[in-house]
């Protein structure tokens, strides 16, 4: 079963404000944005490795694909872009 399309900052606020009372849902709020960290510190990397070849390369090329449709990644400022 695939996971359903990834939430952006907005609709992740919009959770928190719907659910200001409650400690599960902060605390899995805190979850999303410590993943959503380090998601951006992958693409990071992943932007420092240039071209790679043979099985890596693949390997790179597909987490390139997965990263860019990340919202964490889409949203996150650039100034070389």
């Amino acid at each position: 079963m695939p996971f359903k399309p990834p939430l952006t900052k907005d609709q992740l606020r919009e959770i928190q404000d719907r659910n200001v009372d409650s400690p599960d849902v902060r605390m899995l709020l805190w979850e999303v944005a410590r993943l959503r960290s380090l998601i951006l510190r992958a693409d990071q990397l992943q932007r420092t490795l240039g071209s790679l070849g043979g099985g890596p390369g693949l390997v790179l090329s597909a987490f390139r694909n997965e990263l860019k449709d990340e919202p964490c990644v889409r949203e996150f400022p650039r100034l070389n872009e």
